[in-house]
């Protein structure tokens, strides 16, 4: 089967003149060879064949004259008005005579003004949404601007052509502004941000400019969403995380300190003022630690009371001087509370430096965290880099070993009824066996440090429900055991732990959940629902609680600071009422711990509170026990008198 091959050949152009002359020279040949022939044939004088060969030569040289009048002048004219036709310039009517020239006048007349009309109608298109536009042929040496390219680039000037010279210094101080490659826009004089976008072929350019300053504040506020603690105004901990191993993981860092701060009177800040002064006083303790910034320092707040800090030089002796300014601005700030009541900033901090102390940021959070956990505890004389460093490896071993070996006991503390002094359930409250991890507070902090809370969490509640199954005949239910609000155990723990109670009831004690995950804390909630175990809430306050999370609570617990000489102190008295009036709409059930006098059970029964735990009626033991007969009969005789008088609550001037 063969392959048809076409091929083309490009000919050579044949200019107009050209084309005359060969007529002209053709009409003079042929008749020349007219002449001739008639000469031959006839055989007539010589001198009328030289008159016909000369009126042929003379026709040949009127064609010439003619064609160049006639035609060529024309359609050189209309060639040129043909090479000067641009977009911008509307072709002119022909004033030729030649018909076929006005033809094609005419039709490129018609051309040139669809053309026109469907580039402004694609401009006003384009306009319609914000954009500029703009296009430049090489040829014309000419840029065409819409009127949009003129509004967002704030430039003076109206839609149409511009000559190259004039554009190209517009568009180079555009060009030569701040541009961000996150964003790939240029940040103009008036802080908006435009985008340009270019495509260029051969001698044609054209460009697309975008106004997108409301997507680039969109997404610098889901940034700041994402990386800002609200409150506060520094970064989140996981912001500092992904910033700080930026920096340490740049070679050129010689020494660098991170600093690590826990607040160490907020709780009482917020039971005695309220949260809302508790706010004021974070924030001001923020504001002390943001001119940390001033010398290239990151600043963060980790979680609800702890902060960090992260400030890099070439030597140790520039950055710790740095640092004893900023302590000293603290032991020196304060907050204005009403009119005269003055708190001052308290913080307790560790300090890690690199390399020393580590080369990586985990690192360097656990050993400022011990470093703090020295300095706030006061577990040496005086802490001491090397005293650090043995404690971090003796408090990792140790909370290893008690975790491995489960050595932890409970000591259980009654709750009893206000109203009829019969006890509701215990409390247990974790006792340790170590010389070195004494207390809950301190396991937790070494745990939290090692991210080994859920251990802690799973191991207290696999040894307290062992415990009361050993006491379960004589250990009145519900148990009251504490748990920390992020950890979630799996089902299948949950259900080894909790299989074959024998009806006994258990309400997990929540602890420390003001600055827990909201919906980590609400997905716990509802699975201790699932498992039918009751929850009360620890130190309450009615401040920034979430009515998702209440709507779990079976009780609430009154922070024993509230409680401490509630029959006198008139500002505790009103914030018992407003929390018993907020807990009786919701059908919760109020517990006053902490009670240690005579007077406070007395005001505590006489105001309505629904249930009594405490010193003063009985200590925690590590063999739960009964109520005695003396607390029986002081309760009997606070009941005895209200009902006789129907007392009125007396409430304090002081």
């Amino acid at each position: 089967m063969g392959i048809n091959k076409v091929i083309y050949m490009k000919k050579k152009s044949l200019h107009l003149s050209d084309a005359v002359f060969i007529i002209a020279f053709s009409t003079i040949f042929l008749g020349a060879l007219f002449s001739v022939g008639l000469y031959l044939i006839f055989r007539f004088k010589i001198i009328i064949l030289v008159l016909l060969l000369f009126l042929f030569v003379l026709t040949g040289g009127v064609i010439i004259l003619l064609g160049k009048i006639i035609i060529e002048k024309p359609i050189r004219e209309f060639e040129k008005s043909m090479r000067s036709l641009s977009l911008s310039v509307r072709p002119v009517a022909t004033l030729s005579r030649l018909n076929e020239i006005r033809n094609i006048n005419r039709a490129i007349r018609k051309l040139w003004l669809q053309s026109h009309q469907m580039t402004s109608c694609l401009f006003s298109t384009i306009e319609l949404y914000s954009v500029g536009f703009f296009y430049y042929l090489k040829e014309d040496d000419k840029v065409y601007c819409t009127q949009k390219f003129f509004d967002i680039c704030a430039f003076k000037g109206k839609e149409g052509y511009l000559d190259y010279r004039k554009f190209h210094p517009m568009y180079q101080k555009i060009t030569n502004l701040y541009y961000d490659d996150k964003y790939r826009a240029y940040l103009l004089e008036d802080f908006r941000w435009i985008q340009i976008l270019t495509h260029q072929y051969r001698g044609f350019c054209m460009g697309i400019i975008y106004d997108i300053t409301d997507q680039v504040n969109q997404i610098k506020k889901i940034e700041k969403e994402r990386d800002i603690d609200p409150l506060t105004g520094l970064y989140n901990r996981y912001a500092f995380n992904r910033l700080a191993e930026n920096i340490i993981s740049d070679c050129s860092i010689k020494a660098l300190a991170l600093i690590m701060w826990d607040i160490d009177k907020l709780k009482y800040i917020n039971d005695t003022y309220g949260h809302d002064v508790g706010d004021r006083y974070l924030c001001k303790f923020g504001e002390v630690i943001k001119s940390l910034e001033q010398y290239g320092g990151l600043v963060a707040r980790r979680s609800g009371d702890e902060f960090l800090a992260l400030v890099y030089g070439n030597e140790q002796s520039q950055i710790q001087p740095i640092i004893d300014e900023v302590n000293r601005q603290i032991s020196e700030g304060s907050i204005l509370i009403g009119d005269c009541v003055i708190e001052k900033l308290r913080a307790s901090f560790g300090v890690a430096w690199y390399p020393e102390n580590g080369t990586v940021l985990a690192d360097l959070i656990n050993y400022a965290d011990f470093a703090l956990y020295e300095n706030k505890y006061y577990l040496f004389v005086k802490p001491r880099q090397d005293s650090i460093n043995a404690s971090i490896v003796n408090y990792s071993k140790e909370f290893n070993y008690i975790i491995a070996n489960k050595l932890v006991t409970f000591s259980y503390q009654p709750i009893i009824d206000a109203k009829t002094a019969k006890i509701l359930g215990h409390e247990t409250f974790m006792r340790i066996y170590s010389d070195i991890i004494r207390t809950p507070e301190q396991l937790i902090t070494v745990a939290k440090a090692q991210s080994k809370l859920h251990v802690v969490e799973e191991m207290t509640l696999e040894k307290c429900i062992a415990a009361i199954r050993e006491y379960q005949n004589i250990l009145s239910t519900p148990v009251f055991i504490h748990s920390l609000p992020n950890i979630i155990l799996p089902d299948l723990s949950m259900k080894k732990i909790f299989v074959n109670l024998n009806n006994i009831k258990i309400v997990f004690e929540i602890i420390d959940y003001y600055y827990a995950d909201k919906e980590i804390f609400k997905n716990k909630l509802e699975k201790l629902k699932c498992f039918q175990i009751e929850v009360c809430l620890d130190d309450f306050t009615i401040d920034n609680i979430n009515e998702d999370i209440i709507s779990f609570v079976n009780y609430i617990k009154l922070d024993m600071s509230l409680v401490r000489s509630i029959d006198v102190n008139r500002e505790n008295q009103e914030k018992l009422r407003r929390i018993l009036d907020y807990a009786r709409n919701r059908e919760i059930k109020v517990i006053a711990k902490g009670i240690e006098s005579y007077q406070e059970m007395q005001y505590l029964m006489d105001i309505g509170v629904d249930y009594l735990q405490g010193y003063y009626i009985a200590m925690p033991l590590s063999r739960p026990n009964q109520i005695s007969k003396d607390v029986i009969d002081k309760h009997q005789a606070i009941a005895n008198q209200k009902n006789k008088k129907g007392r009125i609550i007396p409430i304090s001037s002081s």
